[in-house]
């Protein structure tokens, strides 16, 4: 669990340093209600779907070694359908959720991928509960990490500490505090 944690954190950071750099393909994040919605939803519809793929589909014809494209696929395909329910059911959503798709995109494709790595699910209903648990952590991993930046923002920074330096510094503390988390629960 705490390496599920870590590349999920590693997400998020790829988020606020890399795709943050090109504000035309990957606006501004927005960890709104709408895009923790879909982000659950996604990696919960994903998961059972790449289990089915790869367990039924691929695993008896010997194409075993597909199993992390299944993932790609099922959860780039639920980010859609996850995408479009939602702004069906809350119309006022639709723009944003359109503006945030490929950061939506990349966030649960990563996800899925650390789900399948980390804790490969061994049967179905494990698959549904690892996909929500993952998107319930990079949700609130989001965040929390969208608010400390903006406390951090508004705070009283060192020049030389603004920007990327104190976002590493600010995310060393949140994997130092899930690291610590991770001892709580034996195996």
């Amino acid at each position: 669990m705490t390496d599920l944690v870590a590349l999920l954190l590693g997400v998020v950071l790829v988020d606020e340093f890399v795709l943050a750099r090109h504000p035309a393909l990957f606006p501004p994040a927005n960890p709104g209600g709408a895009v923790a919605a879909v982000t659950v939803g996604a990696l919960t519809l994903a998961a059972p779907a790449a289990w089915l793929v790869h367990h039924r589909g691929l695993v008896p014809i010997g194409l075993a070694d597909l199993g992390l494209l299944a993932w790609v696929l099922a959860t780039t395909l639920a980010v859609r359908a996850m995408t479009v329910a939602a702004a069906a059911w809350r119309p006022r959503w639709a723009d944003t959720l359109e503006a945030q798709r490929p950061r939506l995109g990349f966030d649960a494709v990563a996800a899925g991928v650390a789900v399948y790595v980390t804790l490969a699910p061994d049967s179905l209903p494990v698959a549904v509960a690892a996909g929500f648990v993952a998107g319930l952590l990079l949700a609130s991993l989001r965040v929390a990490h969208t608010a400390l930046r903006r406390r951090v923002d508004a705070g009283d920074v060192p020049p030389r500490w603004r920007g990327p330096a104190i976002a590493l510094v600010t995310a060393a503390i949140v994997s130092l505090a899930s690291a610590g988390m991770a001892g709580l629960w034996p195996g």
